[in-house]
């Protein structure tokens, strides 16, 4: 049997102090994958879903449709395993 690969974001911290999905976010406009401008949005979608009543679900679409639509799997896959390093030591 082969097994494929895995990645896990953390949503309910109950694995990760923090937020794994902003941490990746951050991570991804720090190597240029995603402009600058785009924390203010993850930021401001970040404050909508922890202050003002929107769902997991809406938070994950938003984030999707805004910042991630577009980008091809296998860049986001290299960066996530590059991710894990960092956050692994």
């Amino acid at each position: 049997m082969q097994w494929g690969r895995i990645s896990v974001f953390d949503l309910d911290r109950t694995l990760v102090t923090g937020n794994s999905s902003f941490a990746f976010c951050q991570y991804l406009i720090a190597r240029g994958v995603l402009p600058k401008k785009s924390i203010a949005c993850a930021i401001l979608c970040y404050l909508r879903y922890t202050y003002f009543g929107m769902s997991l679900s809406e938070l994950h679409n938003k984030i999707f449709n805004q910042l991630l639509r577009g980008k091809s799997l296998s860049l986001l896959e290299t960066h996530v395993c590059v991710s894990r390093k960092q956050w692994d030591g």
